[in-house]
């Protein structure tokens, strides 16, 4: 494997993963200087990486041995890292096409051939910037549940019978051991109050002493039959007590409920009030566990009375929404000021529900905070009835979703920005892109057949192997190749002398470019391009050789791309715009002419090129190239990095797709300042 620089932060690891030694290296060079990037030969060696490192990108060929890069993405989602950003670089859609792929959690489907090292390193960049949102909230949920979990834990393993209610006395919540007492779960006590579940030769005095707590009078206690769920009665102690001091609540009624045994009429009266204290001071310990629990639930809760008259909000409205209790409870909120004008359905949907007699409704809805910023809420509503049908009050439970909301969005623009530009190419926008496309296709397909002849060799130029077409060409078998000198299999001493030169390159840590080859055929003699790529490790090190026929022809596809290496390696500063006068393209010709490079200048105006007083004559150019299409060898002047002025050559061409629309510009420059001198 091939590493690049050091020192980034583990989960900011990339992990490439491509078949084709030619493209996984030319990859591994663009992001290298920029990110820490790890190279894998196919989806095996990457499972492997996987085992000793983590990644927080993955990009990742379709096509390739073993397994497929789709088999290879959904391994590593399902079983290893569900929140990993994935690119996919292909240059075979059908293999997952690309609507398939970007609802299965691909970041970003890009095609060979048709993006810039640019644009790679921009959308590796937004990969990891939505990566890290998405950890952040992922983290911050599980926090949130493991603290709603811990105080709910704390109410339901309670060894007392706990009975949360309302001032109706519907109830709010119960814990287990309230259930055990009285066989009553809380869904079974939904249109139920406390009442309902008392006797009725007992249910005269659970009323005044209850509304005895609702007028202020000191704690007290009741004994009451409670009507089992099974029919049976059992006989037990009530002490309720009325709490009006909670932080987000206007009423609530804790109580505690104990079973009597009979011979307990007849305990002493200072042992009964030495138990009811005991029973206030738990009844005191329930009620602060309460507040606990909701003002610590992730959830914001609302209740509101069958007259919409807020009776209670927890802690989480403040945190989210801006607002103190003080300005909900008792009120009717403002809910069409609150909700986003689009959603405002939403209210009237509630309003009909009641007189539906629904019980639930759910969905999403847009709310502003206090500080007017919008908000996604996801929210479940339940319905309240009395015993007569009545509609008894409404509770809301709505969750926070403006972040997942957020992450949605951009992937959705992400998408769209992905499909607008593979839109482009197949409308042709720009012939040269769709050229390259066709010439990539093709070049694939060749290399997928074996037409080229590529062969390996070792540091001391020794044949290691040879692909089916190289033996086929020269007529011979694999075994009488195997470690014999590759200078044998040379024309003239001149190819021998190239071939040994480009291999010094190569141990030299440079990189060569494609040279010619003539080789000796039972046909004749016959001139290979030959391009050599170093692969291994320190421990195994072998070149790679790919010879392609140029004898009789150089393909269109070659042509496009020695072009562009001519372009990219000129001296003269070659720079291409786009119609609003952006510059999209920068070679090295242009660096080093003007002093900036190509990360400072892409996206920027081409007028931090041109001195102010010679700005009308630039515009005055431009308009006369969209008229003519060309102007050539236009003597004029620049201005570089360091603010020196240049005299320079510009030949300025107007780019035409098919339709004859121009979609840019390209220029070319020749400093003429030292002839001028």
């Amino acid at each position: 494997m091939d590493t690049g620089r050091q020192g980034i932060v583990m989960s900011q690891k990339i992990l490439i993963v491509e078949d084709d030694p030619v493209f996984r290296n030319y990859l591994f060079q663009v992001l290298k200087y920029d990110f820490d990037v790890i190279t894998a030969a196919g989806p095996l060696e990457a499972l492997d990486a996987f085992k000793q490192d983590k990644f927080g990108l993955m990009i990742t060929d379709l096509r390739m041995p073993d397994m497929d890069g789709r088999a290879l993405v959904e391994k590593v989602k399902g079983e290893i890292d569900p929140n990993i950003m994935v690119i996919v670089i292909t240059a075979f859609e059908d293999d997952w096409p690309m609507d398939i792929a970007m609802s299965s959690d691909i970041f970003r489907y890009l095609r060979k051939g048709a993006f810039l090292p640019s644009e790679l390193k921009q959308n590796v960049s937004k990969a990891f910037e939505m990566r890290g949102s998405i950890v952040s909230l992922e983290e911050y949920k599980r926090r949130i549940d493991v603290t709603e979990a811990l105080y709910k834990d704390v109410f339901d393993k309670s060894t007392d019978a706990l009975y949360i209610t309302d001032v109706n006395l519907r109830p709010v919540a119960v814990n287990a051991r309230f259930e055990e007492l009285s066989g009553y779960s809380l869904d079974d006590l939904k249109d139920k109050t406390l009442f309902d579940i008392i006797d009725a030769s007992d249910r005269e005095r659970a009323i005044e002493a209850f509304n005895g707590q609702i007028e202020g009078m000191p704690p007290g206690s009741v004994k009451v039959h409670f009507l089992m769920k099974d029919g049976t009665k059992r006989y037990v102690k009530v002490w309720a007590r009325l709490f009006k001091e909670l932080q987000g609540m206007s009423d609530a009624v804790f109580c505690i409920a104990k079973e009597i045994e009979m011979r307990n009429d007849r305990m002493p009266q200072a042992d009964i009030e030495n138990h009811e204290k005991s029973l206030g001071q738990e009844l005191e310990t329930s009620k602060k566990h309460f507040q606990r629990l909701t003002d610590h639930a992730k959830d914001i809760i609302v209740w509101l009375d069958k007259d919409f008259i807020c009776e209670y909000v927890n802690a989480e409205v403040t945190r989210t929404l801006g607002y103190s209790s003080e300005e909900f409870l008792g009120k009717k909120l403002p809910w069409r000021e609150m909700v986003h004008v689009d959603d405002h359905e939403l209210v009237e949907k509630c309003e009909q529900a009641v007189q539906s007699r629904m019980f639930d409704m759910e969905g999403e809805v847009r709310l502003y905070t206090k500080s007017r910023y919008m908000l996604y809420l996801s929210y479940r509503l339940s319905l309240q009835y009395d015993p007569d049908g009545a509609f008894a009050g409404l509770d809301i439970v709505a969750e926070d979703i403006t972040q997942q909301k957020l992450a949605e969005h951009e992937l959705r623009r992400a998408n769209r920005k992905i499909q607008e530009f593979n839109d482009r190419l197949t409308n042709g926008v720009s012939k040269k892109i769709r050229e390259l496309r066709e010439s990539e296709e093709r070049c694939k397909q060749i290399v997928e057949d074996l037409h080229d002849i590529i062969f390996s060799i070792d540091d001391e130029a020794r044949i290691i192997y040879m692909n089916r077409k190289g033996l086929q060409t020269l007529m011979t078998a694999h075994d009488d190749v195997y470690m014999k000198p590759c200078k044998d299999f040379l024309s003239d001493e001149s190819s021998r002398e190239k071939l040994m030169k480009m291999i010094g390159l190569i141990n030299g840590g440079k990189s060569p470019e494609p040279f010619d080859l003539s080789i000796e055929t039972p046909k004749g003699r016959k001139i290979y391009r030959t391009t050599l790529v170093q692969v291994g490790d320190e421990s195994r090190t072998e070149i790679v050789c790919v010879a392609r026929d140029i004898s009789e022809e150089i393909s269109k596809g070659k042509r496009l791309q020695l072009l562009a290496n001519i372009e990219h390696y000129s001296a003269d500063a070659i720079i291409g715009l786009d119609t609003d006068r952006k510059i999209i393209s920068w070679n090295q010709g242009a660096r080093m002419m003007f002093g900036w490079s190509e990360n400072e200048t892409v996206g920027e105006f081409d007028f931090m090129l041109i001195p102010d007083e010679d700005k009308n004559e630039a515009e005055a150019l431009l308009e006369e190239v969209r008229q003519k299409g060309l102007i050539k060898d236009c003597e004029t002047r620049r201005k570089t990095k360091t603010g020196k002025i240049l005299d320079v050559s510009l030949t300025l061409t107007a780019l035409k797709d098919n339709a004859g629309n121009i979609y840019g510009f390209s220029a070319i420059i020749k400093d003429l300042t030292e002839k001028k001198k």
